[in-house]
């Protein structure tokens, strides 16, 4: 459903909140890329950029399960006729959401607002955006660039919070929280634990300085991160000692 060019961004995010409570998750998406196709490059609120990832995410949830099932079925599929059917239609699904992916890329990246400079937080939020767009094209092409470039992504959006804004800034926080997260899924354990450990370390020692109104929230966000180290740390130390076990029972089974 396109917008018309008259509309300004405020009409456009009313639509896509009209959008998302009727459940018309294409429609919100395609007013809320016109939000930054928009020549307006006044500062995108904290609503606006919420509205994006929620309508992308929303807009692309139906194939991406229907891509990972048709997936899935594909490897139970015995007949070779059959089997390259199946493989057909997965891909068709697979580039479809491939496309949707690739093109809200294009115009959130090509926003006016970059050439006009922006906020720290709003350039952390497209990075990860960024990331999450570059994890799902490499689940559906299983191309190692996607791979890297997700990687590349989320890193870069923590390496800028950590040069411009202070440890127990909650963005801050919030990106090692993610990057964290990220490793781990990516199989990164002693990378996620290390990210996580610096930043709740970082905080800890610039506490006196936290400001009474948001002492609660960055310290909850600290709290799991320590969670995670610890959780991460208990994981690895079992995964050894199962380690350990599994080489003695060897050991003990060639002795007798």
């Amino acid at each position: 459903m396109a917008a018309a060019p008259s509309e300004s961004r405020e009409d456009l995010v009313l639509l896509a909140k009209v959008a998302e409570e009727a459940e018309r998750e294409e429609d919100m998406l395609s007013f809320m890329l016109e939000v930054f196709r928009h020549q307006d490059a006044t500062a995108y609120s904290h609503e606006e950029q919420q509205l994006l990832k929620s309508a992308l995410r929303g807009a692309t949830y139906r194939l991406r399960s229907s891509f990972r099932f048709a997936e899935s079925h594909c490897l139970r599929v015995e007949s070779a006729p059959r089997a390259a059917m199946a493989r057909d239609y997965c891909a068709k699904l697979g580039k479809a959401l491939a496309d949707k992916l690739t093109e809200a890329m294009i115009v959130w990246k090509n926003r006016p607002t970059v050439a006009s400079g922006e906020d720290i937080p709003t350039q952390m939020f497209f990075l990860q955006l960024e990331s999450w767009t570059y994890t799902v094209l490499h689940e559906v092409e299983k191309d190692q660039g996607h791979y890297d470039s997700a990687i590349r992504a989320e890193e870069n959006a923590y390496a800028l919070a950590v040069e411009s804004l202070y440890p127990t800034n909650i963005w801050r926080l919030f990106a090692a929280q993610s990057l964290s997260i990220k490793y781990d899924a990516w199989q990164r354990r002693d990378d996620a634990r290390r990210v996580a450990k610096e930043a709740f370390d970082d905080a800890i020692g610039a506490l006196d300085f936290l400001d009474d109104k948001d002492y609660k929230e960055t310290t909850l966000v600290m709290q799991s991160l320590r969670d995670s180290v610890t959780l991460w740390t208990a994981t690895d130390d079992d995964e050894d000692k199962e380690e350990q076990e599994g080489v003695l029972l060897v050991k003990a089974a060639a002795t007798t």
